[in-house]
């Protein structure tokens, strides 16, 4: 995590219009070193003709959903690193796949 520290001098006016510097440290995150799950997961071959495989990266379960383009869910289920989906009963197209409902993949299905 990237942290920085910035000065900020901030005057106020008093009754007798006196003003009297304060300085107060501010901490402003700007960046978190937290890789999103699309950073660890691949869906792989793609295209697909039958079966395509999903790695997880360091996670060990993830819900797996394949929707339709016209966002019709067709598949949902609870999958381990580098299992196999047979979608060999859908016919050809392109579907979209999320993984624990963060990351979305495109697939085509020959």
């Amino acid at each position: 995590m990237k942290k920085i520290t910035t000065l900020v001098l901030l005057f106020f006016s008093l009754t007798v219009q006196a003003q009297i510097p304060m300085q107060i440290d501010l901490e402003i995150i700007t960046n978190i070193d937290n890789p999103t799950i699309s950073d660890k997961v691949s869906v792989f071959p793609n295209p697909v003709k039958n079966i395509f495989h999903v790695n997880l990266g360091e996670d060990k379960i993830a819900n797996l959903e394949i929707s339709d383009i016209q966002g019709r869910l067709l598949m949902s289920e609870v999958i381990t690193s580098g299992k196999g989906i047979d979608v060999s009963s859908l016919p050809s197209g392109l579907y979209f796949i999320v993984v624990d409902k963060e990351a979305v993949y495109k697939i085509i299905k020959e």
